[in-house]
């Protein structure tokens, strides 16, 4: 029965990631960019514990002093390609309030030529609990994308509710995002859901769904199935999104730095 519910919720998924639309997605990012973009910065472990190992639990053990990262990524939008590299640094020392930030940059490829396009990211967990039999959790994460484009910038600034169970997970997106360029202000309420799904100790695969707004003037969907590996420590997913348009992402930590022995 569980895998039953897992198809369907996969055939789900596809119907809403290859949606068709009169619209076309422009040269911006997707709503919640960082967020969506970000494969297992916010939670190293994306597979629950009831999927892993005891040497994988023993690692956990371990926690990092704060971790650099990359999270990189190439789109395929009909004939063009755009690729995006950020580097990113992860704040583990608090266990209840972890922080990011992050920079990058995004080679947008258009009929016209290109643009150049410059992303800053930050977030904070600023609440989180978890369940004493190590079932399940729940999490407030704060966070803010901001990204420029030839004379446009926007501001993306959002809560994440996350609940997260033994087989699956669930994002609540909920913010606000601002437009600026030649003068102008837009801002507009966003909100969006996001589930994940372990298929294997290795695998899950991942949904969006943004809801239509003035800002991006539609809705968004996308899918993905991720593979972890232990050894290089990187994780790979392949993305299918609205208008029949594609990406490959990529997040490798670079540097793990531990606590020192008190």
């Amino acid at each position: 029965m569980n895998y039953v519910f897992r198809i369907g919720i996969l055939v789900g998924l596809l119907f809403a990631a290859t949606a068709a639309s009169a619209q076309r997605i422009g040269t911006a990012l997707p709503p919640f960019s960082g967020a969506v973009t970000r494969i297992t910065t916010r939670r190293p472990n994306t597979v629950p514990a009831s999927f892993r190992g005891p040497v994988a639990l023993l690692k956990e053990e371990l926690r990092p002093d704060f971790d650099i990262y990359t999270k990189d990524s190439v789109g395929f939008d009909h004939g063009r390609t755009s690729p995006v590299v950020v580097v990113g640094y992860n704040n583990l020392r608090s266990d209840v309030h972890p922080w990011a930030v992050e920079a990058g940059y995004k080679y947008v490829d258009t009929s016209d030529g290109h643009s150049d396009l410059y992303l800053l990211s930050a977030w904070l967990t600023a609440w989180s609990r978890s369940s004493s039999d190590g079932s399940g959790s729940d999490s407030l994460t704060l966070e803010a994308d901001g990204a420029e484009v030839n004379s446009q910038r926007r501001l993306d600034t959002y809560g994440i509710f996350e609940v997260s169970r033994t087989a699956a997970k669930l994002d609540v997106f909920a913010g606000v995002s601002t437009v600026r360029g030649s003068g102008d202000r837009n801002s507009a309420f966003t909100f969006a859901v996001s589930p994940t799904l372990p298929l294997s100790p290795k695998y899950s695969i991942n949904g969006l769904y943004a809801f239509e707004n003035k800002i991006d003037g539609e809705d968004y969907a996308e899918i993905s199935v991720a593979r972890t590996f232990e050894k290089p420590e990187i994780q790979i997913a392949f993305v299918a999104a609205k208008h029949g348009t594609y990406a490959i992402r990529f997040q490798k930590t670079l540097k793990h730095v531990f606590r020192r022995p008190m």
